[in-house]
């Protein structure tokens, strides 16, 4: 497939998009949360097109004859890129020059280094609380470092032991679907309000381009929902710091980018690929760390319905919650990626805020 870029794909469409000034531009976004980033700043000019059902898994999807005719005919496609919606990268290869192609994960910032630097930035805290703990109680603070030594060695066991587990159907999983994740590098770009910035700049300056003529209200909207994502991000990262320490398990590996934005780590991850039901041995390793009470929640996912989740927390005091990367449920309108972000946060909050003590 050719590789597209904002830069090159601008100089041939723009000419081309001249002729459609007459009419609004017919604009598309891939997946659900680049809609709702879209249409924040399309608003007032016009309303994009969403090419997969709000409650779709990008991971695996078959295009309909319709969906191939929303391609064919769009002025402006959005879409993540190809180690995301991999089912479009033939259909996307095969567009005309009037169509311009957008691919949003060009630029991103990494996954790998957020999370390096959140881990850095909490073991510098630890140290220092670590000091003044033993100002005043030296011998408890050597029972408590000791303890958590154990701890350490015992999760770093746990995770290793995961990595390196003997499930044949998991590792052809992960060959298959961790185009998402390949290197390190979570696409999965809309959970990082960092990225939803660069995205919507990214979005507002393409559009600007492509029809001129509403360069003004764009640029208007863009200026409006920085500045309303800069309000929601401080009161969001209030909400969630109570809940740095507490211990869950995620459905598949999706929330880097939010988890590192807002000071939350998983414990683990119950599949590799949302598709595929995870191993005997990876399912055993998991429900033994939920009796020892090592999470509070375990989260499932509504693009995946199971009875898995509440089969590992049976018996248990852990309790479970829902995480919808996607989207699904957030209604159309004004400000809906704003209202996607604090609903993911709402669904933390909620079952990260119980004890199972």
């Amino acid at each position: 497939m050719p590789h597209f870029s904002v830069a090159a794909l601008l100089l041939t469409a723009v000419l081309s998009l001249i002729s459609v000034q007459a009419r609004a531009l017919d604009v598309v976004a891939t997946i659900q949360p680049i809609k709702l980033l879209v249409a924040e700043i399309t608003d007032g000019v016009v309303e994009p097109k969403l090419l997969l059902p709000a409650n779709t898994s990008p991971h695996d999807f078959q295009l309909k004859p319709s969906q191939r005719r929303t391609i064919q005919q769009a002025d402006v496609i959005f879409w993540i890129g190809p180690d995301m919606e991999m089912a479009l990268n033939k259909p996307l290869a095969q567009l005309d020059d009037h169509t311009l192609l957008v691919t949003l994960a060009e630029g991103a910032l990494d996954s790998e280094k957020l999370h390096q630097e959140h881990d850095e930035h909490e073991a510098h805290e630890e140290h220092e609380a670590h000091q003044d703990h033993d100002e005043h109680k030296e011998n408890d603070a050597h029972d408590e470092e000791h303890d958590h030594d154990e701890h350490e060695a015992h999760k770093e066991h746990a995770e290793h032991e995961e990595n390196d587990h003997d499930d044949h159907a998991q590792e052809a999983a992960s060959h298959e679907h961790g185009h998402d994740h390949e290197h390190g590098e979570d696409l999965h770009l809309w959970l990082d309000p960092h990225e939803g910035e660069r995205i919507a700049k990214l979005v507002a300056e393409t559009l600007s381009q492509a029809d001129p003529n509403n360069r003004p209200k764009y640029q208007q909207n863009l200026a409006e929902f920085l500045t309303d994502l800069e309000d929601l991000d401080k009161q969001l990262k209030q909400r969630l710091k109570p809940l740095s320490g507490k211990g869950y398990f995620v459905f598949h590996d999706a929330y880097n980018r939010f988890e590192a934005h807002y000071g939350l780590s998983h414990l683990g991850a119950i599949t590799i690929s949302p598709e595929r039901s995870p191993g005997a041995k990876h399912a055993a390793e998991i429900r033994e760390r939920l009796i020892k009470n090592e999470a509070v929640c375990v989260f499932s996912e509504p693009q995946f319905p199971s009875p898995l989740v509440s089969n590992l927390i049976e018996g248990t005091d852990v309790g479970s919650g829902v995480l919808d990367p996607m989207g699904g449920q957030i209604a159309q309108g004004p400000k809906g990626y704003l209202r996607f972000l604090e609903q993911m946060a709402a669904d933390f909050e909620a079952c990260l805020s119980q004890s199972n003590n």
